[in-house]
């Protein structure tokens, strides 16, 4: 299966997700196989194995009666990914901070030097960490779970991609046209999901929950840079509010 970049993005971009699939093949962590890159009518393309079967998420709204099953094996997988050593994958830390950079004068000051000094706080480490890891990155294959979208992957400590997931699990607007019943059931289900997953997790492997914490704020401001639809005034209003 071919990703081809879209038009007018440099090579440069891809060549950079091509080296992390590299390194991400390199570690063994369950994502599909990376073949190298080529050319699809002129523009550059990454080579990746077609991995048929549906999405952990989809699976989830299917089957209401599976989410602490999910939540556990989300877990499982990503504990196993964090015991991987990411080397040839660009500091995790390093994108962070490129993030907010990007997005910091959305900030006021105060709560700018803020984020700075609680990132520079934050230990580093050596661990593949996904950057995006969530149901919708994990697809149910017969092989078992195979993980995808590495573009974010990075190397750092284990807390921080924990605590990426929790933002992404927790923290996601909702569509504002969800009905109000589905919305309350919505939110129900994934707080026991974020719950289920993260004590399965500490039990898999050591997490110090006081690290994981301390990177919600830059993980937020981050957050920033993405720029999802709808999502701008709420991060603003959860950064203001972790900042103190």
């Amino acid at each position: 299966m071919a990703k081809v970049l879209r038009s007018g993005f440099p090579d440069a971009r891809g060549e950079e997700e091509a080296r992390a699939a590299e390194a991400v093949e390199r570690a063994g962590v369950g994502a599909p196989r990376f073949f190298g890159t080529t050319r699809v009518d002129g523009r550059f393309a990454l080579v990746y194995e077609r991995i048929d079967g549906e999405s952990m998420l989809d699976r989830l709204l299917a089957r209401r009666d599976r989410t602490t099953e999910m939540a556990h094996l989300l877990a499982s997988v990503h504990a196993a990914m964090h015991d991987s050593v990411g080397a040839g994958l660009p500091r995790f830390r390093d994108r962070v901070e490129r993030a907010i950079g990007r997005q910091e004068h959305l900030l006021a000051e105060s709560v700018r030097l803020e984020v700075r000094r609680r990132l520079a706080e934050l230990p580093d480490g050596t661990a593949v960490c996904h950057g995006d890891m969530h149901p919708g990155n994990v697809l149910m294959t017969d092989r078992g779970p195979v993980i995808i979208d590495w573009i974010t992957a990075g190397a750092g400590p284990p807390t921080a991609d924990v605590a990426r997931s929790l933002l992404l699990l927790l923290d996601g607007v909702l569509p504002p046209e969800m009905p109000p019943d589905q919305r309350a059931v919505t939110e129900a289900r994934r707080h026991v999901f974020t719950d289920a997953y993260l004590a399965r997790y500490a039990e898999l492997r050591d997490l110090d929950r006081d690290e994981v914490a301390r990177w919600r704020l830059p993980l937020l401001a981050a957050r920033l840079n993405e720029e999802v639809t709808g999502e701008r005034e709420h991060l603003l209003r959860l950064i203001e509010v972790e900042a103190g």
